[in-house]
């Protein structure tokens, strides 16, 4: 192969790429476009929201404001968003994407149950209200609505730290709480020690959320 012949042959593809550059710039804005709108549905990014609401809990300067029994049944809230990855062919978040959010939230999830209300349109924000509502001698007991945010508030809450509490609405509180509400489920996980079951309540006790078992009832006041 002469190198005459090679260098007519890189001529031609220093033509050809110069000739397609416009369409490779287009199509690598299209990508950047189309990743940075679907960041949350993408590879390895439900273990990285993950690992960043565990960080964040660890590594919280005021994080003993959470451990009381006070805080014990007061919800946790989160906002997100549905991107076109999570809906299905009707335009909407697809059903199945909302148990990746309940894990979330809970983590060591075991089972789950979840009663849809109304559509999450693409891209239209929600939050996620998540409260301990029981627990037995093995499972913890946890509720968590789905909520048009900007409509309903607690008055009392829990959110991520370093995320700004608000207890306005946007848009006026609905007649009727459950208006507001997308979807409800009720979830169950565990807590284990390797491989033994930790009972609820001595996980519970020994995250500061119980009082001592020799207190009044008026140590919870």
């Amino acid at each position: 192969m002469s190198l005459q012949f090679l260098s007519s042959r890189l001529r031609a593809l220093v033509v050809l790429i110069a000739q397609n550059a416009r369409s490779l710039t287009k199509l690598r804005t299209v990508a950047i476009i189309y990743v940075l709108f679907n960041l949350k549905s993408l590879p390895l990014m439900w273990h990285l929201r993950t690992l960043r609401t565990v960080i964040r809990r660890i590594t919280d300067p005021a994080r003993t404001k959470y451990l009381s029994p006070r805080c014990l049944f007061l919800p946790t809230v989160s906002s997100t968003r549905s991107p076109w990855l999570e809906c299905d062919y009707n335009i909407h978040k697809s059903n199945s994407t909302y148990f990746t959010d309940i894990d979330i939230m809970t983590i060591a999830l075991g089972s789950c149950n979840c009663v849809w209300r109304k559509e999450i349109k693409p891209y239209k924000p929600y939050e996620l209200w998540s409260r301990v509502v029981s627990w037995d001698e093995k499972w913890i007991y946890v509720v968590t609505h789905f909520v048009e945010k900007g409509r309903y508030a607690h008055k009392e809450y829990l959110l991520q730290p370093g995320r700004k509490a608000s207890r306005k609405t946007t848009k006026g509180e609905p007649v009727d709480p459950i208006e507001a509400v997308y979807a409800s489920s009720i979830s169950r996980f565990v807590v284990k020690n390797n491989r033994r079951t930790v009972p609820p309540e001595d996980a519970i006790r020994l995250c500061g959320l119980l009082p001592p078992r020799d207190d009044s009832p008026m140590a919870l006041r």
